[in-house]
C-alpha cells in the first residue's frame, strides 16, 4: 500500500516593521511632492527640489528631500521684514583679503547668526565684487522690505523699489565698527561696485561704510581703505 505525505510549507513571517517603515517613507514622500517639494506624486512629478521616481530611488529621495525641508526656513518677506546684523569676528574684524570671496563672506556671516533669529534662513552678506555680487547679480536685499536689528523690533531702514536703502536709515545699527562693503552710492537707487580687495582676496583697496551712521557713510565711508585693515561684515536674511 503506497502512503501518501503532504508537506504544508510553512508561510514566511512577514517583517510588520519593514512594511511600516517603508508605508512610513512612501507617505511622506507623497506629502513632500504635494506640499510643494514636486509637483505630483507621479512619474512626471518634478520641482524645484529634484525629480521623484516611484521605484527604489523614490524613497531615498523622500529620506534626502524631508531632511532638506525640515532644516529650511520661509524666505523672510513671509515675515513683513527681514533681519540684519553685524558679523565682526569678536570685535577684531577681517582684513579684506582675508574675507574669502563672495563665499567666504556668506561664510562668516552664517557662523555668526545672533541668537534668537529664524533657524534654517539663509544669511549672506551685503557685500559687492564686481562680475559676483551687485546690485543685479547675487543680490542680497529685497526691494521695498522693512529690515530690522535682531530684537525684532527696531528698524534700520526700508529698501526702495530697486532694493537698496534709503537714507536717512531709521535707526544706528550699532555702535561704530568699520564694514565692508565694496560699493559706491551712485544715486538714491543706484549702488554700483567700487573697490573690492580684488573681489576680497587680496590686499588692495576696498570700500567700507561705518555701522554707527543712518546717513550714506554707512555703506561708504572710506571709498579706499587699505586691504591690510580690518572690518566687519553686514549680513542680512534672505
Amino acid at each position: 500500500m503506497m502512503h501518501c505525505f503532504y508537506f504544508l510549507r510553512r508561510k514566511p513571517e512577514i517583517d510588520r516593521q519593514a512594511v511600516r517603515r517603508r508605508f512610513g517613507l512612501l507617505a511622506l514622500g507623497f506629502l513632500i511632492c504635494t506640499s510643494g517639494a514636486c509637483a505630483v506624486a507621479d512619474s512626471s512629478c518634478s520641482g524645484r527640489d529634484g525629480v521623484c521616481h516611484p521605484d527604489l530611488s523614490f524613497l531615498l529621495y523622500t529620506q534626502s528631500t524631508a531632511a532638506t525641508v525640515a532644516a529650511s526656513a520661509p524666505p523672510c518677506e513671509d515675515q513683513g521684514f527681514c533681519y540684519m546684523y553685524s558679523a565682526t569676528n569678536a570685535a577684531t574684524g577681517w582684513s579684506g583679503s582675508a574675507v574669502g570671496g563672495i563665499p567666504g563672506a556668506d561664510a562668516k556671516c552664517l557662523a555668526e547668526v545672533p541668537g534668537g533669529l529664524p533657524a534654517g534662513s539663509q544669511y549672506r552678506a551685503m557685500l559687492m565684487a564686481a562680475g559676483v555680487r551687485t546690485q543685479s547679480l547675487d543680490w542680497t536685499l529685497q526691494p521695498s522690505m522693512e529690515y530690522r536689528l535682531q530684537d525684532g523690533t527696531t528698524v534700520v531702514g526700508v529698501t526702495n523699489s530697486a532694493a537698496v536703502l534709503d537714507f536717512p536709515l531709521t535707526n544706528a545699527f550699532g555702535a561704530f565698527f568699520n564694514m565692508w562693503t565694496g560699493f559706491t552710492r551712485t544715486n538714491a537707487t543706484t549702488w554700483t561696485p567700487g573697490n573690492d580687495c580684488v573681489a576680497w582676496t587680496a590686499i588692495t583697496l576696498g570700500s567700507s561704510g561705518a555701522r554707527n551712521n543712518t546717513a550714506t557713510n554707512f555703506i561708504e565711508n572710506d571709498p579706499n581703505r587699505p586691504c591690510g585693515s580690518a572690518a566687519g561684515l553686514y549680513c542680512v536674511q534672505q
